[in-house]
C-alpha cells in the first residue's frame, strides 16, 4: 500500500484528534502559560504538518536535517 494510502488511513485521524484536543485544552489553562503558546505553537504547524498526509515524499521529522548540520565527530 502506498505511503500516501497509509497516512490517510492511519495518521489522519490521529491528527484530527490531536488537533481537537489541542483546541479543547486551550481554554483550560491560564493563556500566558508556558503550555498554551506551546499549544498556540502546534497549532498554528498543523496545517503545514498536515501536508505530509497528501505527500508520500515529505518526513514526518527533521532527523535527517538535523543529522547534517552536526559536525562530523573525529575520534
Amino acid at each position: 500500500m502506498p505511503r500516501v494510502s497509509l497516512r490517510q488511513k492511519n495518521a489522519q485521524l490521529i491528527f484530527d484528534d490531536l488537533e481537537t484536543w489541542l483546541h479543547a485544552q486551550l481554554p483550560k489553562i491560564a493563556d500566558k502559560s508556558l503550555s498554551a503558546k506551546a499549544i498556540r505553537h502546534a497549532l498554528s504547524w498543523m496545517p503545514k504538518t498536515r501536508a505530509c498526509l497528501d505527500n508520500g515524499f515529505l518526513k514526518l521529522d527533521n532527523t535527517s536535517a538535523e543529522c547534517a548540520m552536526k559536525p562530523a565527530r573525529l575520534v
